[in-house]
């Protein structure tokens, strides 16, 4: 006979804590600077599809990102935005 494991949630496992804006920003200046190299490469190779995977990805995680700082603190969200040069469709805003 099989002993069957009790399942706990996942938050208990990987006891993940709510983001604070602090680290949502930081987590945004990270990836957007990894964003605009992929994007170079990108220039030089249009036809590299693992490069442009990537790409969409870490863009995907600053949408995600970006969205979680506008509801934590708005006014934080814009001056990122301003210091990044970002231009932010009303949609994600």
């Amino acid at each position: 006979m099989t002993k069957e494991k009790a399942k706990r949630p996942r938050s208990a496992t990987y006891r993940t804590l709510p983001p604070d804006r602090k680290s949502v920003a930081c987590m945004i200046r990270s990836v957007h600077g990894h964003v605009l190299e992929r994007a170079a490469h990108l220039k030089h190779e249009p036809h590299d599809f693992h490069a442009r995977r990537g790409f969409q990805t870490l863009h995907d995680q600053r949408a995600a990102a970006w969205g979680r700082l506008n509801e934590l603190d708005p006014q934080e969200a814009e001056q990122l935005r301003l210091e990044l040069g970002l231009v932010i469709s009303p949609e994600v805003a």
